[in-house]
């Protein structure tokens, strides 16, 4: 028998599977923990019924999640938000998990005033009904982005200007206005 030559062997002890029980939110104070529970689209807590949702919790995905819980955040005005810690804990059996999120909402922001600086082709009025917010709206991302790269982006495109950059540039007025 070769002595170089090792058999490994990976003895593996599966264990029951986890459920998440309750997913539980603090800070938060501009929605429910049931509101910001939907918006973790692959990480749910376990249903009464226990058909609808599983509850079952994979780190990947949760991951993910957290990146759409804050996507939902500063698409309503918190540009600031942030998860600043997330427990998780398992029942005296291992077999029941409950995650807790903490977050800052941060300030809540809205639209300010809109200029634009550095254009030539277009007028400032056919620039500025391209816009899909107006000054007082709730602060979106979403909204900003939209405006700066599918609507300007594209007028610059389509005139043949396909290396054009519409760069957003937010300046705080105050304490809760984004120009």
């Amino acid at each position: 028998e070769d002595d170089a030559r090792k058999i490994v062997v990976f003895n593996i002890t599966e264990g029951e599977k986890v459920k998440i029980e309750k997913i539980n939110f603090e800070g938060n104070k501009e929605f429910t923990d049931a509101k910001l529970r939907k918006q973790l689209k692959n990480t749910h807590q376990r249903s009464f019924i226990g058909i609808i949702r599983s509850g079952v919790y994979d780190r990947f995905k949760y991951e993910e999640d957290l990146d759409s819980l804050k996507a939902f955040y500063r698409n309503h005005g918190f540009r600031d938000m942030e998860v600043v810690r997330y427990t998780i804990r398992y029942s005296d059996n291992l077999k029941r998990m409950f995650i807790d999120i903490e977050i800052d909402e941060g300030v809540k922001y809205y639209f300010g005033d809109v200029s634009f600086d550095g254009y030539s082709l277009f007028t400032e009025e056919e620039l500025r009904k391209q816009l899909v917010f107006r000054p007082g709206d709730i602060f979106s991302e979403k909204k900003l982005r939209i405006t700066a790269t599918e609507n300007l982006g594209n007028m610059y495109y389509e005139k043949g200007y396909i290396y054009s950059r519409v760069e957003p540039i937010l300046t705080p007025i105050g304490k809760d206005t984004l120009q």
